[in-house]
């Protein structure tokens, strides 16, 4: 149980703030610098999935955000894949010609990047961030989801805007204001 939130929610606004200054920056490909800011990345959305989970457990952010549907990608296995098989290139073991739009709650794709089999950031050839591949332990047998970035950023800003005031925490309602979640 999450009793101080407001530690909780600058680590997730922290993230936030990164995470967006990552959306459309050009990291070029196969540099050591890049590299680290590329599993830096990784890191603050891992880490933001854990911090929302945490206040969703904790009755900390509304149910309806934690459960707002998303659309993914999905890629089912090849016949040809080994499940004990190192792999580099997620298209030696997905078959990348069948994909498939799912929709799943937000809760799913958190609980997903937390336990993670694999997680990949993907570029566009002009350097940008698209989004990321992921399966977790459970799902990686059936296959592996893409998230295009915007879709991300959009459900975790929405997750975002609650935010701590001493002990009350509020977020914006449908016309732009902010209603009260929960607190005295």
């Amino acid at each position: 149980m999450i009793k101080q939130t407001k530690y909780w929610i600058r680590d997730l606004t922290e993230n936030v703030q990164f995470i967006s200054t990552c959306i459309g920056k050009k990291i070029p490909f196969c540099e050591e610098e890049s590299d680290e800011l590329l599993l830096e990345f990784e890191k603050r959305i891992m880490m933001s999935c854990y911090i929302i989970r945490k206040l969703n457990e904790s009755k900390k952010i509304p149910d309806e955000l934690y459960k707002s549907e998303v659309d993914l990608v999905f890629y089912p296995k090849s016949k040809k894949d080994s499940l004990n098989s190192e792999f580099t290139n997620i298209e030696e073991i997905h078959d990348m010609e069948r994909r498939e739009i799912k929709s799943k709650y937000f809760s799913y794709i958190v609980n997903q990047i937390i336990h993670s089999h694999y997680f990949e950031t993907c570029q566009y050839f002009d350097e940008t961030i698209s989004g990321f591949f992921f399966n977790s332990d459970r799902s990686k047998k059936k296959g592996i989801y893409y998230l295009g970035i915007d879709e991300f950023f959009e459900v975790l800003t929405d997750v975002a805007r609650v935010y701590a005031d001493g002990e009350i925490a509020f977020t914006r309602n449908a016309d732009g204001k902010f209603v009260k979640v929960w607190g005295e």
